[in-house]
């Protein structure tokens, strides 16, 4: 799937790419294991406008797995 090849591409593209993928997701309610895994990494990048931008997007999902949860949550809590 087009989703799941972008996604695995997430770590090597720039702030504002990262977010314009991350919106496309949202819109589109991307919620595959593959795309919320990448985000769920992007919340440790060294950019913290990229890690913003993943935790957005996660935060949008109604259903993510326990493990994305508490990576989401130590991200939050580094605030």
């Amino acid at each position: 799937e087009t989703g799941e090849l972008i996604a695995r591409e997430l770590g090597s593209l720039n702030g504002t790419l990262v977010k314009h993928v991350l919106e496309l997701f949202q819109n589109q309610r991307v919620n595959n294991p593959v795309a919320v895994s990448e985000a769920a990494g992007l919340l440790k990048h060294q950019n913290r406008y990229i890690a913003s931008q993943a935790a957005k997007y996660l935060e949008s999902l109604e259903n993510i797995d326990a493990k994305t949860k508490k990576e989401l949550e130590k991200f939050r809590n580094k605030r």
